[in-house]
């Protein structure tokens, strides 16, 4: 009996370790702005690893993991706050493969930069 315990809770062990996953997501502003997400379903984690801008050719190690608000199956809400001091709400939709951003900065003096609101196209880059 304590054989088929054991074989039974080492099945069900195996069976979550195998459906979780660890993959890279990247995702592309229509300014060719580009960001790099590592995604553990696992963990219930995700990272913001790099940011790229295409026109400056400039890279940015970010390395910052944001903060899981809600998990879904196929999406998630996190927040984040930026070096200057600037709020964010974001939304990862991963059936549909897009990235919502919504970005609210009250210490700004240009009304322009109160409030952003981004839409980004996104692919599994690696597992």
């Amino acid at each position: 009996m304590r054989k088929l315990i054991f074989l039974i809770f080492a099945g069900l062990i195996w069976c979550n370790i195998g459906f979780a996953k660890t993959f890279f997501y990247s995702c592309i502003h229509e300014d060719q702005f580009q960001m790099i997400f590592k995604v553990d379903d696992r963990l219930k984690k995700i990272i913001h690893v790099s940011s790229y801008n295409t026109t400056a050719k400039k890279k940015y190690t970010v390395n910052e993991e944001y903060q899981v608000l809600e998990w879904g199956g196929d999406y998630v809400w996190i927040t984040y706050t930026n070096d200057d001091g600037s709020r964010g709400l974001s939304y990862f939709d991963f059936k549909e493969n897009l990235y919502l951003q919504s970005t609210i900065n009250p210490s700004s003096s240009l009304l322009d930069y109160m409030y952003q609101s981004r839409s980004h196209n996104c692919f599994v880059s690696s597992n």
